[in-house]
């Protein structure tokens, strides 16, 4: 496996200001700057965007990028951050996990049902809280990256994954020809 660096990832596609707020970069921004030594990386928002909020020089905008792409970013990154105000149950900080990254995420959601007890949940908003996880999940020496892998794969294994999406497309078409 790759080895891990120190890093802080996010993924998050926001176009405009009110997405970028409602996937909490804004609030990471505070963390990142009280954290002036960690890198944060963030995949997904155009940079364009994000410099209108005046980032710190340790966070770094990516557009979106194919998803191949994405993998090296959470195969290289120690940490996984799901910094939104609401959420589903999103499916980069899963795929993150799977990758081994620790996940740190807001309380809101389905982060908390993807996260269980293999990671960090802080209250959106709560910067302390939020610089406190991402530095202990920096520092983490456990085996946390390998305990949230093993719960995606047990909480939503492929298997069921297929299932779920064939019985999606079978209501989806049932409803588009009644």
């Amino acid at each position: 496996s790759v080895e891990k660096k120190k890093v802080v990832l996010t993924v998050a596609t926001a176009s405009d200001e009110t997405r970028f707020k409602i996937k909490g970069i804004n609030f990471l921004i505070h963390a990142a700057l009280r954290m002036p030594s960690t890198e944060f990386i963030v995949v997904g928002i155009e940079p364009d965007l994000a410099y209108s909020f005046r980032p710190p020089l340790n966070m770094t905008f990516h557009p979106a990028i194919k998803h191949e792409k994405l993998l090296e970013f959470y195969q290289q990154a120690k940490v996984y951050c799901q910094p939104s105000r609401r959420e589903g149950l999103p499916n980069a900080l899963c795929e993150a996990m799977l990758c081994g990254c620790i996940p740190v995420a807001t309380n809101v959601g389905g982060n908390s049902t993807a996260i269980g007890d293999s990671g960090f949940l802080v209250p959106y908003n709560d910067v302390d809280a939020l610089v406190d996880s991402l530095k202990q999940a920096l520092e983490n020496e456990t085996d946390v990256a390998s305990k949230a892998r093993a719960r995606i794969v047990s909480l939503f294994p492929k298997e069921k994954r297929e299932v779920d999406l064939l019985s999606l497309i079978e209501k989806l078409s049932h409803e588009a020809t009644h």
